[in-house]
């Protein structure tokens, strides 16, 4: 079994039960902060510093998701939004493709799918950087 697999991680019930809870999430904005909270926590403490690339997007992320559940921003659609909370839920699960609590390798299957979920949305994240830059000029 390849866990480096996007494909195979999104095929795995653990995924496919975060997806459908991610849908739960679209009209709980409190929620939505209570989940990035938990993730933002989960990344600091569990990525090393080589994940750095996957950690600066991540933070993008996570603001992208803030803005979205207060109204600030709504540029993206909820998909995208239900496709980062689905992997969110993904993360911070210990129990997925490869339990959390085996060392190093129990992250591998997190980091893969949140880099493949990046990738996908990398037009979404763009797109809220350009707004958080617009709106740091316009303050």
């Amino acid at each position: 079994m390849d866990h480096e697999d996007p494909d195979e991680i999104r095929n795995h019930r653990s995924y496919k039960k975060a997806s459908r809870i991610a849908e739960t999430y679209k009209d709980n904005p409190d929620g939505l902060i209570d989940l990035v909270s938990d993730a933002s926590k989960k990344a600091e403490g569990a990525m090393p510093r080589s994940f750095d690339d996957i950690r600066e997007a991540l933070g993008a992320l996570f603001r992208m998701v803030k803005a979205y559940s207060t109204g600030e921003y709504r540029e993206v659609p909820w998909k995208s939004i239900a496709l980062i909370v689905g992997s969110l839920i993904y993360f911070i699960s210990p129990i997925d493709l490869i339990p959390d609590f085996i060392p190093i390798i129990g992250l591998a299957d997190d980091a893969t799918l949140l880099a493949w979920t990046i990738k996908q949305l990398k037009t979404d994240i763009d797109a809220f950087r350009q707004w958080e830059e617009e709106s740091k000029i316009m303050s």
